[in-house]
């Protein structure tokens, strides 16, 4: 039986429950002609509603044929059946519960969820960005010390061509030419004592051993006019004995070609007898006399004597025995007795060969 009563009659509640029941009416006929289906239940009159129905028990539905579920259309959300069997859409529901469900219906797409963008972890980010800091200020320091590299480059060929222009000009005002040969004294680029022994008696300097610089200037010294052996100097070494090897042997002042033509030589500028400082004497081993003939025989320990202008015999031990090159100019130091005076015996070796020398050194014992 319909409800005959006139809006007026209708109370507020009534009027709003209508309202509802056109609204869904409505929005129903519009999924229809969509062609979306909902499984809703059919309209209710308005004489169903009021006075409000005894629920009747519910009843077990019929079983169904299992069907293929329809893939869902990215469409709006079905209407909820409500409790009182009235369909509800969110345009309906509390604003409250509209707006704790619109992050779940942001997040529906195509029937499944949408998953959220996997965050980077922070400590990642924050190491790529110091290598990516640490690989830019490695690249500044590179230029950094490469524009420094070329400025000093070019720094030292602005220098070099600043001494050489000065050389040169020098040079020129002075009219020196660069390949001048040094003036230098044999003893300084060579032992002394060097020589070529020869069968016939006919032995010569050996300039062999002399650097090829300075060779023409030996010659030139080596062919000045000399006849007379130098005299010693005051307080220099004018005998040498070494009982050890029967020696007994005048000495004489210098130790170039000439003077040791004489015997013994005494090195120009090294020590005097029982002085501080080298005391060099050099003899030849198989020429004029052969007076170092058997300086290769003495062994540590033996003594020589060494007896100086002004008489007093100065007695020297041996320490030490060596074979070195005709170039090694070292064992005529003055350094090497600095400790204590020293004298040095040099003559060539081996025998007739003279390729080396054979050094002695013996340190002063007693002054007498």
């Amino acid at each position: 039986m319909k409800d005959k009563r006139t809006v007026d009659e209708l109370s507020v509640e009534e009027l709003e429950r209508i309202l509802l029941i056109r609204k869904r009416e409505s929005r129903l006929k519009r999924f229809r002609d969509d062609d979306r289906r909902v499984n809703v239940p059919a309209p209710i009159e308005l004489e169903q509603s009021m006075p409000e129905p005894v629920p009747e028990p519910a009843q077990e539905p019929p079983p169904q044929t299992q069907t293929q579920a329809p893939v869902p259309q990215p469409t709006d959300p079905p209407p909820q059946i409500s409790d009182d069997g009235v369909p509800r859409f969110e345009d309906d529901l509390p604003p409250a519960v509209v707006e704790q469900r619109q992050p779940e219906r942001n997040q529906r797409v195509m029937g499944y969820e949408k998953a959220e963008p996997q965050k980077e972890p922070r400590t990642r980010n924050t190491l790529l960005l110091a290598i990516e800091i640490g690989a830019a200020l490695g690249l500044v320091a590179l230029l950094v010390v490469a524009f420094q590299g070329i400025t000093t480059i070019n720094k030292n060929i602005e220098k070099t061509d600043n001494i050489s222009a000065t050389s040169e000009a020098e040079l020129v005002r002075q009219q020196i030419q660069p390949t001048a040969t040094p003036l230098i004294s044999v003893s300084q680029v060579v032992l002394p004592g060097g020589h070529v022994y020869s069968e016939s008696g006919q032995h010569q300097f050996n300039m062999t051993e002399v650097p090829a610089p300075f060779r023409d200037a030996f010659r030139d010294q080596l062919s000045a006019p000399r006849t007379e052996v130098a005299e010693a100097v005051e307080g220099g070494p004018i005998r040498l004995q070494i009982p050890a090897i029967g020696i007994d042997a005048g000495v004489r002042s210098g130790d170039d070609w000439i003077s040791l033509q004489a015997g013994v030589g005494h090195h120009p500028g090294s020590a005097q007898p029982g002085v501080q400082g080298n005391m060099v004497l050099t003899g030849h081993n198989d020429i004029f006399g052969e007076v170092f003939r058997r300086v290769e025989e003495l062994t540590p320990g033996q003594e020589l004597r060494v007896q100086s202008s002004t008489g007093e015999w100065h007695t020297y031990i041996i320490r030490e025995k060596q074979i070195v090159e005709p170039s090694e100019v070292w064992v005529l130091d003055q350094n090497l007795g600095a400790e204590g005076p020293i004298t040095t015996l040099i003559t060539c070796y081996p025998y007739r060969v003279n390729s080396h020398r054979m050094i002695v050194f013996a340190e002063l014992v007693s002054d007498s």
